[in-house]
């Protein structure tokens, strides 16, 4: 390997380093894609020009992808907050879901268990991870500062037990159905490792939680609302429980039973909640409680969730960042390093796929980059292990702190990465590595598994 190519792998080493760096210590992931493009210009030898170009053409590609998913998940979750269903929603449930003679320690063990298995099933039955955001956000912010769990921890709960259900064989998600397509496999492909990985993350991530959250309320932490996520004044008339549980149940039936995009169900769960929540519709100050005021209110409700996700928009040109490594030179030198390695097939394609979603930053684009690789590098790999194995690599490094959900997942909690990456680094990185280490030694032990 010559010189230049030990800079240029370096380049794309030090890139992906600084970028971590830098968003962590609260740089924009704007400015800190810029930056970190720049070192991969330089030390890779690319044109600027059309570095730059590729940066801002992928940053557009992902927008009409995501930002449909965002915009009306805000829409949606500003619904389920102003007019209290969110409120109303999580007191009821948690009320009967967690034992009465539950306080303290243990009452918070319970609601955080209970938060993973909802949002588990919910995304299991096929919820985007960006919209589950949105949907369990201003509920679980009502639940924390019930039972007194720091808002720090927020971002790490939804976005865990989310990571857990993408992993999980018969997920209704694209973790598990492209898989499908690309290697000819079926949902419950890899059934015996997928569940027994999954089940070491859910244990590990709550016991991670459990003890970290008891840990952090005896050292005199609260919960206390922030800026950002503090919800509009909402008084003790709020909405009845098998109103407030409607809105999202059309999610989840709209997205499953009818095939309609996460998008396009949150619009029409949005809509459905405006509807039978009518009554409880905040009126704006000087508007009379008659139809105008209430459409004034409505009116008010789409303009905050639209005006809450106006700088979200800037966080996809980390994406375009993506794009810029994988034309560069040390990018197929290091995926030509892992190749050489004489390693199991099963553990080799388990590093690629791992090395991939990092640096790609982009889990979809990944599995559809190493699958098709894998199928002809290493034909004796089932399409059952190749299936599972790609699943399991989409929740490890998806969550680097200038990834997109963890950007939109500190913004609307009014966090910096300071103050929480550190909790979903050990729920969705460590532990999911564990799992995932799990899956892998499960296969390469028995490549048989279906």
């Amino acid at each position: 390997m010559s010189g230049l190519d030990v800079l240029a792998l370096v380049g794309v080493l030090v890139s992906f380093a600084v970028m971590f760096i830098l968003v962590f210590k609260g740089m924009h992931v704007v400015w800190a894609t810029v930056i970190c493009t720049i070192i991969l210009v330089i030390t890779n030898r690319l044109n600027l020009l059309d570095s730059i170009n590729t940066l801002f053409v992928s940053w557009g590609d992902s927008i009409p992808q995501f930002a449909p998913v965002i915009l009306f998940g805000a829409v949606f979750s500003k619904v389920m907050d102003y007019t209290g269903a969110a409120r109303s929603f999580a007191t009821t449930l948690y009320k009967y879901a967690v034992p009465k003679s539950a306080e303290g320690n243990r009452r918070r063990a319970w609601t955080i268990v209970i938060t993973v298995i909802l949002e588990v099933v919910l995304v299991y039955a096929g919820i985007d991870q960006f919209a589950i955001l949105f949907i369990m956000m201003p509920i679980l912010a009502t639940v924390c500062e019930e039972v007194n769990i720091p808002r720090r921890y927020l971002p790490a709960l939804i976005l865990a037990a989310a990571g857990i259900a993408c992993a999980m064989p018969g997920c209704a998600n694209v973790s598990n159905t492209i898989p499908m397509g690309l290697t000819g496999s079926t949902s419950m492909g890899g059934m015996v490792p997928g569940f027994v990985g999954t089940a070491v993350v859910a244990v590990g991530v709550c016991v991670y939680l459990v003890k970290s959250v008891n840990k952090a309320v005896a050292g005199g932490e609260k919960f206390e609302w922030g800026e950002v996520l503090k919800p509009s004044a909402v008084d003790g008339n709020v909405p009845p429980f098998i109103l407030s549980i409607i809105p999202i149940l059309v999610v989840v039936i709209a997205f499953n039973a009818f095939g309609l995009a996460a998008q396009y169900a949150l619009a029409l769960a949005a809509i459905v909640g405006c509807i039978i929540l009518y009554k409880w519709i905040p009126i704006p100050e000087q508007q009379e409680k008659d139809v105008k005021g209430h459409f004034q209110g409505i009116y008010k409700m789409m303009l905050d969730g639209l005006m809450s996700i106006a700088p979200i928009i800037l966080i996809f040109l980390s994406m375009g960042f993506a794009s810029v490594i994988s034309e560069t030179r040390g990018y197929e030198i290091l995926l030509d390093l892992v190749m050489k390695v004489d390693l199991n097939p099963t553990i080799t394609f388990a590093i690629i796929m791992c090395l991939l979603v990092g640096i790609m930053i982009n889990p979809v684009g990944a599995m559809m980059v190493a699958i098709p690789f894998a199928m002809s590098a290493f034909p004796d790999l089932s399409p059952y292990a190749l299936h599972r194995i790609a699943s399991f690599s989409y929740i490890v490094l998806d969550s680097m702190p200038f990834a997109a959900g963890i950007i939109v997942a500190m913004n609307m909690a009014g966090l910096k990465q300071k103050e929480a990456y550190k909790h979903l680094f050990f729920t969705t990185v460590v532990w999911a590595a564990i799992g995932f280490a799990v899956v892998v030694l499960l296969f390469t032990l028995n490549p048989g598994w279906h």
